[in-house]
């Protein structure tokens, strides 16, 4: 099976990734290669239904929420802050800008490559 994985898995698990990217990239990449009938998958396990529904003829394995507690897994596999945002709280931070998070200087100043590396790939 071909492993994929989000960027903010943790580095061991990067480091068996075939594909690494964001879950656009991994829909993108299970569509673009119709020949490759099975896939483990280490992120957000709502992806699944997505992926199982542009790609009906492939099996997708989630890597399970436990492997994480030992450090070595996905630890985004199951995000509690993900499942925290809402269709309104969307809107209402794109319309009025809020909430707003403060970041000291020094923290965002150390910040911005890493950011900036994570928005080049997706």
């Amino acid at each position: 099976a071909v492993v994929m994985a989000h960027l903010e898995c943790k580095a061991p698990v990067l480091a068996v990734a075939d594909v690494k990217g964001s879950t656009a990239t991994m829909l993108h990449y299970a569509q673009e290669h119709p020949e490759i009938k099975e896939y483990i998958i280490a992120t957000e396990a709502g992806i699944l239904h997505e992926l199982e529904r542009n790609c009906p003829n492939v099996i997708f394995y989630p890597v399970p929420p436990e492997v994480s507690e030992g450090g070595v897994g996905c630890s985004c596999n199951e995000c509690e802050y993900m499942k925290m945002n809402t269709l309104k709280k969307i809107y209402n931070a794109l319309k009025f800008g809020w909430p707003t998070v403060e970041v000291a200087p020094e923290i965002a100043k150390k910040a911005v490559k890493p950011i900036e590396k994570m928005l080049s790939l997706s």
